[in-house]
């Protein structure tokens, strides 16, 4: 059993201990009364008794007990994936720069050569992102790739900013799947209070 489950029937016996009208409920709920030694002088055996008031609930008082309760159980599987989104998103934002690059000059970007574009048009057919990585990671075997880098970078920074993205919004889903489920279970807590 997990703990907010223990917890909301441990508050759901209280509850129905506090609501109860039953004869020996509610004389088990009246004032009783606990002997005391006095401090005053210990010698003497004079006892004194004190009243002890069981604290009385409302049932706005366990409402939002339970409000709380799953309040901080969200927070606290909440957390662990806004932590995962935001460091995708950094992830994103840091392919962002690599795949848009300014030079010192104001250009940005990359240029692929001519004698590239006919090799690869020659060897698969049509130029695409995927052709263009393929033909430089082949170039590179070989020699290497100098100038053709930026260009390179540029597309694989691409590439992962695509995987990220689909990755970035399966965990808002995620996000978002958990949120309705606890505004399911507990949102009817609110009609309470």
């Amino acid at each position: 059993m997990k703990l907010n489950e223990t917890l909301l029937i441990g508050l759901a016996l209280v509850a129905a201990l506090v609501f109860s009208k039953g004869g020996s409920v509610s004389s088990f709920l009246q004032k009783s009364s606990v002997p005391l030694l006095s401090n005053e002088n210990q010698n003497q055996s004079k006892i004194t008794s004190v009243i002890i008031t069981p604290p009385q609930f409302t049932r706005i008082d366990v409402t939002d007990l339970l409000r709380n309760i799953s309040s901080l159980q969200l927070e606290k599987n909440l957390t662990p994936l806004q932590n995962q989104l935001s460091k995708t998103e950094k992830y994103i934002s840091q392919q962002y720069k690599i795949a848009n690059p300014v030079y010192s000059r104001g250009q940005s970007g990359a240029f692929v050569y001519t004698d590239d574009i006919q090799n690869i048009l020659n060897k698969y057919g049509k130029v695409t992102d995927e052709n263009l990585i393929q033909y430089y990671e082949n170039f590179a075997q070989t020699q290497p790739l100098n100038f053709r880098e930026n260009m390179y970078n540029i597309l694989i920074a691409k590439r992962n900013i695509s995987k990220a993205e689909i990755y970035q919004e399966k965990q808002q889903q995620s996000i978002n799947i958990l949120e309705e489920e606890y505004q399911t279970r507990f949102g009817g807590l609110s009609r309470y209070g």
